[in-house]
């Protein structure tokens, strides 16, 4: 999957099928109050710029942004859309609870888990997220709960489903930190080593032997992973015994 991220400005292209907009539930006291917005600013924004369709919906619906609460509005020619946002099918708007309780990584991994699953659901191929906290966060839970082995799965079987996958996701802010930048990068590495241990499980045992586990272990980038691979013979001068007599019946010459 295509992870990018870029600092939101006027001259952003959004040639996505759908748009992550993430909100807060109001609190009572912003309910109540007369002198300021329920939203915050970037919310606005983006609702000013679409005719304030956002704000209609969620009035219309009854939507109050709880934490891992998801609606989805689905855009047509009538509805008044920004040219930057043409491409934009499907916007889904995400509640994140209460600022004041809900404002933890646990909340946040429910919230994502969430989206994940609904944009599958929805079919969307390149999301657009806006402003999402914990950036890193967001990159590794949608990259695992995205996953999906389908290597032995017949051409009919995939064919039947319809469902598109999501193979790219931008993420845009006002600005990204060096903190927020080696987060992403290093949920990158995580999610990515989860899956490939996730496909060495889901493969028959026929097919992942020794010699297959080694092979996949070279193909690693040895700047960062040293593999050292044993033969048979060393395992016995190293008193692998019990190592070895397991895997006696491989096999000849399988790499340990």
């Amino acid at each position: 999957m295509k992870v990018q991220f870029e600092k939101f400005s006027s001259s952003s292209k959004f040639i996505f099928d759908a748009l992550v907009i993430f909100e807060n539930k109001p609190s009572s006291a912003k309910k109540s109050s007369k002198s300021q917005s329920k939203y915050s600013n970037n919310f606005q924004k983006i609702d000013k710029e679409f005719g304030f369709l956002l704000s209609e919906t969620i009035d219309r619906d009854g939507f109050e942004f709880d934490l891992a609460g998801i609606s989805v509005i689905t855009l047509s020619s009538q509805n008044k859309i920004p040219a930057k946002y043409k491409s934009i099918k499907k916007i889904f708007l995400v509640g994140m609870g209460l600022e004041e309780s809900d404002s933890h990584d646990k909340a946040y991994r429910k919230v994502y888990s969430t989206l994940t699953r609904k944009v599958k659901s929805e079919s969307i191929e390149k999301l657009a997220v806006f402003q999402p906290v914990n950036p890193g966060l967001l990159v590794e839970i949608m990259l695992l709960v995205s996953y999906e082995f389908t290597k032995y799965k017949s051409q009919d079987e995939k064919s039947k489903s319809k469902k598109k996958k999501l193979t790219e996701i931008k993420i845009f802010a006002d600005d990204f930190s060096a903190q927020d930048k080696k987060s992403i990068k290093n949920a990158l590495i995580i999610a990515e080593a989860t899956n490939k241990a996730r496909d060495l499980v889901w493969e028959p045992a026929c097919e992942v032997t020794p010699t297959y586990l080694a092979e996949t272990a070279l193909k690693l980038d040895q700047k960062i992973v040293k593999v050292s691979i044993k033969e048979a013979s060393e395992c016995k001068k190293l008193g692998m015994g019990a190592f070895w007599r397991s895997l006696r019946d491989l096999i000849s010459h399988q790499n340990l």
